[in-house]
């Protein structure tokens, strides 16, 4: 179940900065495709994670061995090279997604979760076929009928029209700046888009952890920050864009923090993962900021993002100090305020 978690997490995370690269590069329409591609796979994501979680599964989706760069999504710079990246990914997640179902089958605690799990196989199946017949010509559209959630019914250019996260440049698709006069802040930037899926990840997985181990108020924090970094992410695709760059193409070691999600065996050792992320967080995008021109959007950008690390830092720190006193920690947690189970809902995951 881990090798399917680690896949479709590099599908999620390279579906929506694809979404990002096409409309900028090919239009609305073709952006919108993968965007709608983007949200049915969150779906079917949380779905499997939470049934993970109630399966008592451990979350260990980099395993104890392998690349540090293997995690890191392929991002393509074309229609073409998006929609062969896309099917490579599926294609690589479909063997364990199929084991994954015949070992939750055969299990005496598994009935419970075996429809879900199925329904996941299936879209899974008729997304694979849709990439195939894509890449052979097929038309581009998304498909509204297939809608299965209230989350799925937004669409890219809704999304645009009220994030704050918007930068006008990408949105107006203006004419990209030179990329040589940008290539070491390019490189740069790109190393921090690739730590910002590494963050998405580990703090989506200690959602679902913290939520297991009934520590609701914790998990609906780390859920939230969750999407924060996806936002960032968002918001570092575009800059890399509009100066000329291709999202994921380069990459620089000093900026970058090796991709392997720490998953915490308790809740003082999650917390203080997530923290010692953060610090590397800010220390590579402070970095950047700190040598980028200020006419390009960059500091502006990673300033911001800074701020939101630095916030998210702090209440780790406070939440770790809680620990070890069981009354702050039992008060923290009575302010839980049912924006995981809405979260859920909305996705309908159950």
């Amino acid at each position: 179940m881990n090798k399917v978690a680690r896949e479709k997490m590099i599908l999620i995370n390279q579906g929506f900065v694809h979404a990002v690269v096409l409309r900028y590069r090919e239009g609305p329409q073709i952006a919108q495709a993968e965007y709608a591609d983007n949200l049915a796979e969150t779906r079917r994501l949380l779905t499997f994670l939470l049934h993970m979680s109630r399966l008592d599964v451990g979350f260990n989706p980099d395993g104890s061995g392998g690349s540090d760069d293997y995690a890191r999504p392929k991002l393509g710079r074309n229609l073409l090279e998006i929609l062969s990246s896309n099917l490579e990914v599926v294609q690589r997640c479909f063997p364990a997604l199929q084991d994954t179902i015949r070992l939750v089958g055969e299990s005496a605690n598994g009935q419970a979760s075996l429809p879900a799990l199925k329904t996941v196989h299936d879209e899974t199946v008729a997304y694979l076929a849709e990439l195939r017949t894509r890449l052979s010509g097929g038309e581009i559209t998304a498909k509204q009928t297939e809608i299965q959630s209230e989350a799925e019914t937004i669409t890219l250019e809704h999304f645009i029209g009220y994030s704050k996260e918007v930068d006008q440049r990408w949105r107006e698709t203006l004419a990209p700046r030179k990329e040589e006069e940008f290539r070491d802040l390019i490189t740069g930037l790109n190393s921090l888009l690739m730590n910002e899926f590494l963050a998405i990840e580990q703090l989506l997985i200690h959602g679902f952890v913290f939520q297991r181990w009934g520590l609701h108020a914790t998990a609906e924090r780390c859920f939230w920050q969750s999407v924060e970094e996806m936002r960032a992410a968002f918001r570092i695709s575009q800059v890399i864009l509009v100066l000329g760059g291709d999202p994921g193409q380069m990459r620089s070691e000093p900026h970058l923090i090796p991709h392997r999600v720490a998953v915490g065996r308790n809740k003082e050792e999650a917390l203080s993962n997530d923290l010692l992320l953060m610090e590397q967080l800010i220390a590579a995008e402070t970095s950047l900021a700190d040598a980028a021109n200020a006419d390009t959007g960059a500091t502006e950008t990673l300033v911001s993002i800074v701020r939101r690390h630095t916030s998210y830092r702090d209440w780790l720190t406070a939440r770790l100090t809680q620990c070890g006193d069981p009354a702050s920690e039992e008060r923290f947690e009575q302010e839980k305020n049912g924006s995981l189970e809405a979260m859920l809902a909305r996705w309908n995951v159950k």
